[in-house]
């Protein structure tokens, strides 16, 4: 009993979300369509909400009539392909700390999308192709979805930023351990790293607590 009630509470805060959704369906299309390599951080924020609640509430909606899944097929796209390094969103960054924003921002859109994917593939019987060369292109409906090749892009360039974490995490608790050689301009930098990262997972926090 407790769960059917829990269920229904879920069902019916879904279906108000994708009700809210509809009602301000050209904001939620404008945002999704902006061109996130050139966005500033508040554009990057919004781009981030957004596609965080499509993530969430869109896969049961039966009739996608306002194009979300092809919008959100496209970022899949835009974001999945690496070669270059990590998935990254605005690339007018200029500062180390600004950079460092953009990076986590990029990562909690291909996660909200790869999410999304994960529930397409394994609910939704969605079959993916291998690669472009691979798509039948006669048929529009396909033709912006992510292929095999651009996850496992997506998935080495995860790979290769959490090496590179990794070793950053280390080279700062080598810092820290040291703090008394350090001078005064490197204990500001370690300062405002840890100050970023809560900020982020503050922002992360708050994010979910909405979406949930």
């Amino acid at each position: 009993m407790t769960k059917t009630k829990d269920n229904e509470v879920k069902n019916k805060i879904v279906r108000e979300v994708i009700n809210f959704v509809k009602g301000h369906q050209l904001l939620f299309d404008q945002i999704l369509r902006a061109d996130i390599s050139t966005a500033d951080e508040l554009t990057v924020e919004q781009i981030n909400l957004v596609v965080g609640i499509l993530c969430k509430v869109w896969p049961y909606e039966e009739n996608d009539q306002f194009g979300f899944v092809q919008g959100l097929f496209s970022m899949m796209r835009a974001l999945f392909s690496c070669d270059s390094g990590a998935p990254t969103v605005s690339k007018l960054v200029q500062s180390s700390e600004n950079k460092s924003k953009v990076e986590l921002s990029s990562f909690r859109l291909c996660f909200s999308l790869g999410s999304y994917l994960y529930f397409l593939v394994t609910k939704m019987s969605l079959r993916l192709q291998v690669s472009d060369s691979s798509i039948d292109y006669h048929s529009p409906a396909i033709l912006q979805q992510p292929t095999l090749m651009l996850l496992d892009s997506l998935l080495r360039s995860v790979t290769t930023s959490l090496e590179m974490a990794a070793e950053e995490k280390s080279l700062l608790l080598n810092k820290i351990q040291d703090i008394n050689e350090l001078s005064r301009q490197e204990v500001d930098e370690i300062i405002n790293m840890c100050v970023l990262q809560e900020c982020v997972s503050s922002s992360d926090d708050i994010q979910k607590r909405y979406l949930l």
